[in-house]
């Protein structure tokens, strides 16, 4: 992070514990009082140190963590899943689609007349 991505240490708090409060913080969703006490910290230093990590690794005007790591693994979008491929049923509807069977509901714009038949449990149209 500090090579990369500009994120350096501090006086009084170095990188490494600024990645450890930022990994602590995502992995347990405690509150910012419980992380005062668990790094010995003010409040306003574990925001400051959550923030300045979290924009290091989701910066969207330069060079960024999430545009190296996160990328899909076929990105030309060339490969057809086997199950779609091998089933006569589904691939007349499927074989130029590119998105989600595993069960995940991407929001989706729809001519307001037609809304109701692609609503979701969560009321969003899916």
């Amino acid at each position: 992070l500090s090579v990369r991505y500009g994120s350096k240490s501090s006086r009084q708090t170095s990188i490494i514990e600024k990645v450890g409060i930022f990994l602590y913080t995502v992995a347990t969703g405690v509150s910012n009082r419980v992380l005062m006490e668990r790094f010995q910290r003010s409040g306003d230093t574990i925001s400051r140190v959550f923030h300045e990590v979290l924009n290091a690794i989701t910066n969207r005007e330069s060079v960024c963590l999430a545009h190296d790591i996160i990328r899909p693994r076929d990105p030309g979008f060339k490969d057809i899943p086997s199950r779609i491929v091998n089933d006569e049923r589904y691939m007349p509807y499927f074989k130029d689609c590119i998105g989600c069977i595993d069960g995940t509901h991407v929001a989706a714009c729809i001519h307001e007349v037609d809304q109701l038949a692609y609503r979701g449990r969560k009321g969003i149209p899916t």
